[in-house]
């Protein structure tokens, strides 16, 4: 663990600092702070580029409500690339109480799966993840269910990008999507449905089995949730 601090910089603090090329892209990867405070103040920038009304930009912390979810759609990548997260994707999932995960295997189509038929599937090639996502969002949009979608690299872009754009952004409430890196590669899937706002980036899992087991068990769980 590298630890650095900030230093004086006008009439706040600034910290800089230069990541290898290959920390960037390897897991585990993380960068942590001291706790703030329990009312953290308003944090502000200016833009100078920006019209004269819209100069200077302001953020508060707030806190909203999340209700529990009562029913989750897990898509799981099948690419070789996911293989060696298997084995603690089985155990955090069948630590979850009752019968609230729709388990979707994403190898090209968009297949739903038992848990122990995951348990014996075999990971392999590179599996496009359109199709399972396209079935995990009417799957959601039935439900109301949020989506956690488990993933590798998706190094080829979308074939058919507008249509899936148009599935989101579709109806009157767009789906929650929450992006897991099961291996910290660029994903050009996630990176075309971006900008429709519904993709929500998941843990960083440094504890991989327990860190997943924890986020599915909070989603599950009526909590607030900072903004």
């Amino acid at each position: 663990m590298k630890s650095q601090s900030a230093i004086p910089d006008g009439t706040g603090r600034s910290l800089s600092t230069t990541l290898a090329s290959a920390d960037l892209t390897s897991p585990g990867t993380a960068l942590c702070t001291k706790a703030l405070p329990e009312k953290p103040p308003v944090v502000w920038c200016e833009d100078r580029f920006a019209k004269p009304e819209e100069r200077f930009l302001m953020r508060e912390p707030a806190t909203s409500p999340s209700p529990a979810a009562s029913q989750i759609v897990v898509i799981i990548d099948g690419s070789a690339a996911v293989a060696q997260a298997k084995d603690w994707l089985v155990r955090a999932i069948e630590n979850q109480a009752g019968d609230g995960l729709t388990l979707v295997l994403a190898d090209d189509h968009a297949r739903r799966v038992t848990l122990k038929e995951l348990e014996n599937y075999r990971f392999t090639g590179g599996r496009d993840n359109e199709p399972a996502l396209r079935e995990g969002i009417r799957l959601a949009r039935e439900s109301g269910a949020p989506i956690v979608w488990v993933h590798g690299p998706q190094a080829v872009g979308l074939a058919q990008a507008e249509a899936l754009l148009q599935q989101i952004e579709r109806g009157t409430k767009h789906p929650l999507i929450h992006e897991i890196q099961a291996v910290a590669e660029p994903n050009r899937l996630a990176e075309a449905i971006y900008r429709t706002g519904c993709i929500k980036r998941g843990p960083l899992l440094l504890a991989p089995e327990q860190d997943f087991s924890q986020f599915l068990k909070n989603l599950q769980t009526a909590h607030q949730e900072s903004g």
